[in-house]
């Protein structure tokens, strides 16, 4: 597979950084005040009751019983509501039934995730315009943890912006209970549009949403929490530095266990009030890994809690749990969160009713008219010109220019001269696809994205009644009162807004009448962008079939069989790659003691030509067998970077389903690091298995890289832009 030369791609989060609604030291987002309550006295939501099952048997055939259930009678059991970590006034995800180990949360993949591209190119026009937004949004998508088909998507500079669930649960090593998986079917979905058919080809993400499921039972009222992997301190964010890490919670653990365990030899001492004591040497002083404060959070403080903790049927082992549950944070009841929080689950993805438009959002439940639909925290981008994407060669050159001093005046004019060139006349290629998920005021530079499901919400009018002659049966607004930062921001400047380091503003969705369970949901995204895509439908054009078989990269996976035969080298064919307009194969692999041998060490320009298939074979090759997924999930359960680009020579065992395939390195790996890489030799592998194999659509090679692929932000009416933000077409209101 021969692949465009790419940059590696700076060091990043394992996953993502924090919880769009966590707040305190888990990321400084919404702030809600204790005082404040999120109840029917300050906005409405659809009321669900879910059921509480009352013994294990009864709760198993609940569960059951509630998977056949119909959208009509199914009610809302996953809710956002005030986190129960102890310090943190922010926002967590709670169910109010039980959840089984293995089970999936959502019942179906989550929203939309939307590949952002171009992440290091910073030396563009509006460049600190360009530093603000990646600033503000790097704690919000996903830098590590991106699935090889993103990854490939466009260069390594590539991250995956997961919107909905993705973005909320709140992080925590211990109690952690969620799995981030993929759609077992079909995370890439590119037969959405089919690009020599649709308009649309390209206008929307085809990255279906991460399939959330348990790693344990979890009962009704607990928060769902996600190890974002930061489970020592130091090896994260800055707020890692006042998180409870399992270090702290061992060492509270020993201190009770050798004052409540059987060989006990020491106790907890109590002042007159009965408040515990502890002397100045029980914890100790700070170590990297040991925080003093945190590990005293975790104790008991009083006689109470002592005699509760001691009565307990704790083991050793039990402890560091027990702990996290009973010390770092507030127990929930269903009641409560059903009374303080909003449904989470009242929008599912499904194949929009529109033509060309790709998704859409389809309730779940019955909604009443006025009711909130949905939540719409936003991130904001000051200018939405620094979604534009530039050619890495002029950018590359532009530097080159920037830096390089020439004696020859006359040389350095000429490269002056072609870098204000260059500035002053950028060669845009192309722009983010994120813009088409953003709301925009032509008054305004600002943009305003949405971070839940609601991205999923399509267009339709009263105008053109796309939807039917009732027009569209939702609406946005500002939050009204669940979100306070939001009521502060709105009133602030560009300039003030330009400052913020964290997410601040929300919207909301609401309906404008009655809509029934299985019912797409619709707004109005406004006049410019209705004319937008009505100009781009009169003059759209489909690309060349440079291929006569044409086959999606869905349809490719799902077949069973034998290697596509135009992706499949040939008998005793050791290429370097098998071209193919759109497709490429990628192969599960991982270096081992091999890939350092001796053979590989030796340079042998010439391997290609002195040497007969099998005398190459013989040298370089060796057993590929043992490549295969970790378990039965397959490609949904994959580890980023499991995918190394391949090429598939030939089939060597049709009984066994075995091909012998070459392996190419990775975008994320440094060639140099490989010896066979740094060599040019072939890195081969035999008896490979074909269930390893999988297609992949080509880096800059999908319909989003098609050129005219439509983009527009979404509309933001005139009377829901704050007048102080009008900042396009008056001199006095600057950034």
């Amino acid at each position: 597979m021969a692949m465009k030369k790419l940059r590696p791609m700076k060091q990043r989060n394992m996953v993502m950084m924090c919880s769009i609604l966590a707040l305190s030291f888990y990321c400084y987002m919404i702030a809600l005040p204790s005082r404040t309550r999120m109840t029917s006295n300050t906005f409405r939501f659809s009321s669900f009751r879910p059921s509480t099952p009352s013994d294990s048997q009864h709760q198993q055939n609940t569960h059951k019983h509630n998977q056949s259930k119909s959208a009509n009678e199914r009610e809302c059991s996953i809710y956002v509501a005030p986190s129960s970590l102890k310090g943190n006034p922010g926002y967590g995800i709670f169910t109010t039934r039980n959840l089984w180990k293995g089970e999936k949360i959502l019942g179906g993949p989550d929203g939309v995730a939307i590949p952002v591209e171009g992440y290091n190119q910073r030396d563009i026009p509006k460049g600190d315009l360009k530093e603000h937004w990646i600033r503000l949004w790097d704690p919000y998508w996903w830098g590590r943890g991106v699935p090889d088909h993103v990854a490939y998507e466009a260069g390594p500079d590539i991250v995956d912006f997961q919107i909905g669930f993705g973005y909320l649960p709140n992080h925590h090593c211990e109690l952690s209970s969620l799995d981030p998986g993929y759609p077992q079917d079909a995370p890439y979905e590119d037969s959405l549009a089919n690009r020599f058919e649709s308009p649309g080809a390209g206008a929307f993400s085809y990255n279906v949403g991460r399939e959330f499921s348990s790693t344990r039972d979890v009962k009704p009222g607990e928060e769902l929490f996600m190890s974002y992997g930061y489970c020592r301190h130091g090896q994260g964010p800055r707020w890692t530095k006042d998180v409870h890490m399992p270090a702290e919670f061992n060492v509270a653990a020993d201190i009770i266990w050798n004052r409540i365990g059987p060989k006990a030899k020491e106790s907890f001492q109590f002042d007159s009030s009965g408040n515990v004591v502890l002397e100045d040497d029980v914890i100790g002083e700070d170590t990297r890994q040991v925080k003093y404060k945190l590990v005293k959070e975790l104790l008991p403080e009083t006689k109470e809690q002592y005699q509760k903790l001691a009565a307990a049927p704790l083991t050793r082992e039990d402890l560091p749990k027990y702990l996290a549950r009973t010390r770092g944070i507030n127990a929930r009841t269903p009641e409560w969160i059903r009374e303080h929080g909003m449904c989470l689950e009242a929008l599912v993805p499904r194949k929009s009713t529109l033509p060309h438009a790709g998704q859409g959002a389809f309730a779940q439940f019955s909604i009443k008219k006025n009711d909130i639909i949905t939540m719409a925290p936003l991130l904001h981008i000051m200018d939405k010109d620094v979604l534009a994407l530039y050619n890495d060669d002029d950018l590359k050159r532009y530097n080159a220019n920037k830096q390089t001093m020439s004696n020859d005046a006359s040389s350095q004019d000429a490269k002056d001269e072609d870098n204000a060139n260059i500035a002053k006349h950028p060669s845009p290629i192309g722009t983010q696809l994120l813009l088409n998920y953003c709301f925009s005021n032509p008054q305004s530079t600002i943009l305003l994205c949405p971070t839940t499901n609601a991205v999923l919400i399509n267009h339709c009018s009263k105008r053109k009644q796309q939807c039917g002659p009732n027009g569209p049966n939702a609406d946005y607004r500002w939050s009204s009162g669940w979100d306070p930062t939001s009521d502060e921001w709105r009133q602030q400047s560009l300039k003030e807004l330009k400052e913020k380091s964290f997410r601040g503003l929300s919207f909301e969705i609401y309906a404008l009448r009655d809509i029934a369970p299985g019912e797409e949901v619709f707004i109005d995204y406004g006049e410019a962008w209705e004319e937008a895509w009505e100009k781009h439908m009169q003059g759209w054009t489909p690309p060349p079939r440079i291929v006569p078989n044409w086959i999606s990269a869905k349809e490719a996976n799902a077949q069973k069989g034998p290697i596509l035969q135009e992706l499949t080298a040939g008998l005793g064919k050791i290429v370097d790659t098998v071209d193919h307009p759109y497709l490429m194969t990628g192969c599960v692999y991982w270096t081992k003691d091999w890939d350092s041998h001796a053979v590989f060490r030796k340079p042998n320009p010439n391997w290609q030509n002195n040497q007969t298939y099998l005398e190459v074979l013989n040298t370089y090759s060796d057993d590929g067998s043992a490549y295969k997924y970790k378990d039965s999930k397959g490609y949904a359960g994959h580890n980023d970077g499991l995918h190394w680009p391949c090429t598939v020579l030939w089939q060597q065992n049709p009984r066994q389903d075995t091909y012998v395939v070459r392996i190419h390195p990775a975008p994320s790996v440094d060639p140099s690091s490989l010896p066979w890489a740094r060599n040019g030799l072939p890195r081969l592998l035999k008896n490979y298995p074909r269930e390893s194999i999988r297609y992949f659509v080509k880096p800059y090679a999908s319909d989003q890289h098609l050129p005219g692929a439509f983009r527009q932000p979404i509309g933001l009416r005139d009377g829901v832009l704050p007048d102080q933000w009008r900042n396009i077409g008056s001199s006095n209101l600057t950034m």
